[in-house]
């Protein structure tokens, strides 16, 4: 039976495979090389506070209860000012930022 046509089109199929072929064969029975990876000390130092502070709790609860007996009481008084100054403060922070 003969094939008729152009085959030179499968030939550098044919190369490639038997250069992966070829060194699959040589480096059958090596080692391969591991990649790892280090991290800084910072970066360990870093992931060590993040921890931490991921178990701390989030909410004082001594100044919360401080808080609410003054509320409480009906001693609690915050001036216009300083609600007034804190909004200021933090719309400038979130413009700037």
């Amino acid at each position: 039976m003969k094939i008729s046509g152009n085959n030179n089109a499968a030939i550098p199929l044919i190369q490639q495979y038997q250069k992966q072929e070829n060194i699959r064969q040589e480096t059958q029975g090596k080692s391969i090389p591991v990649e790892t990876v280090g991290l800084s000390n910072e970066a360990k130092e870093a992931y060590a506070i993040s921890k931490i502070s991921q178990t701390l709790d989030d909410v004082r609860m001594d100044k919360v209860k401080e808080l609410k007996g003054l509320i409480d009481a009906g001693t609690y008084d915050v001036s216009g000012e300083k609600i007034a100054g804190k909004i200021m403060k933090e719309a400038l922070y979130d413009i700037l930022a």
